[in-house]
């Protein structure tokens, strides 16, 4: 199971956060339901959360503290563009509304392995210049970079 067995899913409305992180703030609220349903028991680091919209966005995010004000999640501009949120109007008299962002609790597996999607052909210059037993390689029969010895 992706939470091992802790169920957190709440819906907040979403203010912007002056940060240059790439993490939310939730609400205290949040910490202690969480802290209730066990998911402060897993020893494996950082809290990820999907977050999602009624428009159908969606990304996963970190979580920076939880100090963010009761029914709020403050997002940083990068998780805010993301979602194309929107942070700044609240039930204004011209009909412009806070967008209404889902948390859900994840627990992340430790990543197997990584995939590369060089963009430039500068890439395959730069990783000419990387040594050592794990310096990726071409595989032209696959058509992508890969690190030798390791499938995928």
């Amino acid at each position: 199971m992706l939470t091992g067995g802790v169920t957190f899913r709440e819906t907040y409305r979403a203010v912007s956060m002056k940060d240059g992180s790439d993490r939310v703030r939730l609400p205290a609220s949040a910490l202690h339901a969480l802290e209730f349903k066990g998911a402060m028991d897993h020893k494996g680091g950082a809290m990820y959360f999907e977050l999602t919209t009624r428009e159908g966005a969606r990304t996963h995010c970190g979580v920076l503290e939880f100090t963010a004000e009761d029914g709020t999640i403050a997002l940083p501009l990068k998780v805010a563009t993301c979602l194309a949120a929107i942070t700044e109007a609240d039930e204004t008299l011209e009909g412009g509304f806070n967008t209404r962002v889902t948390a859900r609790y994840v627990r992340l597996e430790k990543a197997r392995r990584v995939g590369l999607q060089p963009r430039t052909r500068g890439f395959a210059a730069a990783m000419g210049a990387v040594q050592g037993p794990a310096v990726p390689t071409f595989d032209a029969a696959r058509g992508k970079w890969v690190l030798p010895g390791v499938e995928g």
